[in-house]
């Protein structure tokens, strides 16, 4: 009995021969047929071990490539045991690796998705790794694929991004400017806290608002004409701008700055907008100071994790027989088929041998083409390349390829990985993006900015703080920010609490300026900059030149000061004048009419007084004419020095009387003050239209004064050449209210404009009677 290679059996008959020729013939028959079969079982045998050689070549190829994966590979067979760890499983778990391997493996924490867990980094150093549980077949039957990520690098990328969006928001927030940021068709979609202060409105009002609507539009084009969005930059145009709430028009100072995308097309832009209305009024024609600032929008960075450097596989255990290596072979195939990087690989001769699934979706529709043909791998170098792929949404992206030599089927090749770094590189775009407004904002920021470590010391400035202070580089560089301040001084600022309370507005403080030496006025606004633990690892200063509003504002409070001085000599002057006067004025009043009877009666005596013709033609002009007309002149003269000197005691009370508030009608109100002219607006044909008036808080003797001196003064100036129309209007806005007295009469010059309001000023004194105090 006999036995070949497949474990087929035999049995041969032996037995004795005669010798005839019958017999002989049939045994060479047997003879030549034993041979021929002999001879098949030998080619079989032969072709089994030629197959058995080949199987072993690719589960080394496999076994290989998985055991080099840059990712930690663990099979876990179907009763939970690890019949399988690579060299990066490992080393990321350290000195505990070698104890995993025919050990149970608990999966049930990891089984919804992506977990955490500590490892070992190649440079032996602990760090953070993701592990992913994936189906898979192991030596014929089910099995858990479980790759294990090291995202230590990723993790530290996050931590840079959350503590610069950190500093980002508290820069911005706040700031001591108003900041608004627009898209690319100029709607307002970011402000910050400042900037809904200085425009009254709140986000609901804000947010998606025209930029334009914010100005009035002689305002908006005058900025169109500056050609911002070709120039790309505008610093410190000064223009006005419309507050809502208190309803006002507002001087400011805008800088603005376009942002573009990669094409070079705008996006949108970030503009900085400083009030200067207090400063104008002030200062008048005194050099405006820059008052706009917007805070630093800090580095963003988003790294993904660096792309897998080489895939390299080992397999551990060798099965002897061929269904073994076949499954072997399977089970490597499907991790490579499913692992997350593109994978090629090129023989010796630079013919495509293997594409795994995620290299056929990056290529697209080219995928099929590639195996079986050359591929060159010059072309790579030793240096990542940039490709264009096929992202898994079907979108186009942007692949890395690396070149790395293995071994395929017992012979070199080249292994190919092909990375999608989509995502890494909208990363990079934003952290470049983030950097340009940055650096746009602190650069040209009109105040000056520090930024100091955990220890007080200054890090980092702007070109506007080293002119504030009168100091390059070299002098502010780890200079304790301490010693920007007078001892006194640096007491008060600790005294707020900052660290504690982590931010303050506006101190106003004194810094020491360096060149020209000296000590300038600033106002200070401080915010401090927390780690991840809470704890303060430094803090943004920014300090804006205080030194000249605070001189402005001591001349305008002496200035102030003065002219009470002077309105409260001038009231008791006015009131003692007219009371000295008055008594006078009733002596000639009364004597005037003494002396007007004396004269009736001398004349009736002389007209019946026997007196010659002579005598009377004499005495008859000066009595009968001359006398009379001089006490006329005497008589028409004491009304109207009566009237002035009244309109001097209301003057002189107006700054001395205590007004009484109250909530006033003004319809019925309106109606008090017309009833004294109703005979003037009949003989006149005047229209005088009175609309519904909305009530208001006030003094209702000061009111009633202020409606009848300015609708006498519309009745007296009415233009003869056409009928009289007066209007009055009133409206609420927000927290007051205005009146309106409109007429279509002869109008004031412009050269009287200013002066209407001054004592004893009249604009026509030819056509209308009056002292010039009806305004006063």
């Amino acid at each position: 009995m006999m036995k070949d290679y497949n474990e087929k059996t035999f049995d041969i008959e032996m037995r004795d021969l005669e010798p005839d020729v019958g017999s002989s013939h049939t045994v060479v028959e047997r003879t030549d047929e034993l041979a021929y079969m002999n001879e098949q079982l030998q080619e079989e045998i032969a072709e089994r071990k030629r197959i058995k050689e080949a199987l072993e070549k690719s589960r080394a190829s496999f076994r290989s490539i998985v055991e080099n994966n840059a990712d930690g590979i663990i099979i876990v067979n179907h009763e939970g045991i690890v019949r399988f760890v690579n060299t990066t499983a490992k080393q990321v778990f350290g000195g505990a690796a070698g104890e995993l391997e025919g050990r149970p493996f608990g999966l049930a924490e990891a089984e919804d998705g992506v977990v955490e867990i500590d490892i070992v980094c190649e440079n032996g150093e602990p760090g953070t790794g993701e592990i992913r549980i994936m189906s898979t077949e192991w030596e014929g039957q089910d099995a858990t694929l479980v790759l294990i990520r090291d995202v230590t690098d990723r993790k530290q990328a996050e931590e840079l991004l959350r503590l610069a969006e950190e500093r980002y928001r508290t820069v911005f927030e706040n700031s001591a400017v108003g900041i608004t940021v627009t898209d690319e068709n100029e709607n307002i979609v970011a402000w910050n806290k400042f900037a809904e202060n200085l425009l009254g409105m709140d986000k609901n009002e804000l947010y998606m608002k025209p930029v334009k609507s914010l100005y009035p539009e002689e305002e908006w084009r005058n900025i169109r004409s500056h050609d911002i969005r070709q120039k790309g930059i505008q610093h410190q145009l000064e223009t006005r701008l419309i507050r809502k709430n208190p309803d006002r028009i507002l001087d400011i100072a805008l800088s603005v700055s376009m942002i573009k995308g990669t094409d070079g097309q705008i996006i949108g832009s970030i503009g900085i907008i400083a009030d200067i209305s207090e400063r104008k009024k002030i200062e008048n024609d005194l050099q405006q100071f820059y008052a706009g600032l917007e805070l630093t929008v800090l580095e963003r960075t988003d790294e993904l994790s660096n792309a897998n450097e080489q895939l390299r596989e080992e397999i551990e255990e060798r099965t002897r027989t061929e269904e073994a290596l076949e499954k072997s072979r399977a089970s490597f195939r499907s991790i490579v088929e499913n692992n997350a990087d593109g994978i090629i690989i090129v023989n010796h001769e630079g013919i495509v041998r293997f594409i795994n699934t995620t290299a056929k979706q990056v290529f697209g529709g080219a995928a099929d083409e590639l195996e079986g043909r050359p591929f060159d791998l010059a072309e790579a170098g030793d240096e990542a390349i940039e490709i264009d792929i096929v992202c898994k949404n079907r979108e186009p992206g942007t692949g890395e390829i690396r070149i790395m030599p293995t071994v395929w089927e017992g012979q070199n090749a080249g292994l190919i990985l092909i990375c999608d770094v989509t995502d890494r590189k909208q990363a990079e775009e934003l952290r470049r993006l983030a950097e340009e407004r940055y650096r746009t904002v602190f650069e040209n920021s009109a105040v000056g900015i520090t930024v100091t470590d955990e220890n007080e010391n200054i890090v980092t400035w702007n070109k506007f703080a080293e002119n504030l202070l009168g100091m390059d580089a070299y002098d502010l560089h780890m200079k304790p920010v301490k010693s920007l301040y007078p001892e006194e001084e640096w007491r008060n600022i600790r005294s707020h609490n900052i660290r504690q309370k982590g931010i303050q507005h506006q101190i106003e403080t004194k810094i020491i300026r360096k060149n020209p030496d000296g000590i300038m006025d600033v106002a200070l606004s401080v915010s401090v900059i927390k780690g991840t633990d809470g704890q303060i690892i430094g803090s943004i200063g920014v300090m804006a030149d205080i030194t000249e509003r605070k001189r402005v504002e001591e001349i305008r409070e002496r200035l102030t000061s003065e002219l009470e001085e002077k309105n409260k000599e001038m009231e008791q002057i006015i009131y003692v004048t007219s009371h000295d006067f008055r008594s006078p004025l009733v002596n000639i009043k009364g004597f005037s009419m003494e002396l007007e009877r004396s004269i009736e009666d001398m004349t009736s005596i002389l007209q019946n007084s026997e007196l010659s013709s002579e005598v009377w033609d004499g005495l008859s002009p000066i009595v009968e004419e001359d006398i009379p007309e001089a006490l006329q002149f005497i008589q028409s003269s004491i009304p109207k020095m009566e009237t002035l000197l009244n309109g001097l005691l209301e003057v002189s009370r107006a700054g001395r009387t205590e007004p009484e508030f109250e909530e006033l009608d003004m319809n019925g109100l309106l109606q008090e003050v017309k009833t004294p002219f109703e005979h003037v607006i009949r003989e006149g044909g005047v229209q005088v239209k009175i609309g519904h008036l909305p009530s208001c808080m006030g003094d209702k003797g000061h009111i009633n004064q202020v409606f009848s001196n300015l609708l006498g003064n519309a009745l007296k100036y009415l233009d003869p050449s056409r009928p009289g129309i007066i209007q009055i209007t009133g409206q609420k806005d927000t927290d007051k209210v205005i009146y309106c007295v409109e007429d279509n009469g002869i109008g004031i010059p412009d050269e009287h404009k200013e002066k209407v309001f001054q004592m004893f000023h009249r604009i026509d004194t030819e056509v209308t009677t009056g002292e010039g105090l009806g305004l006063t």
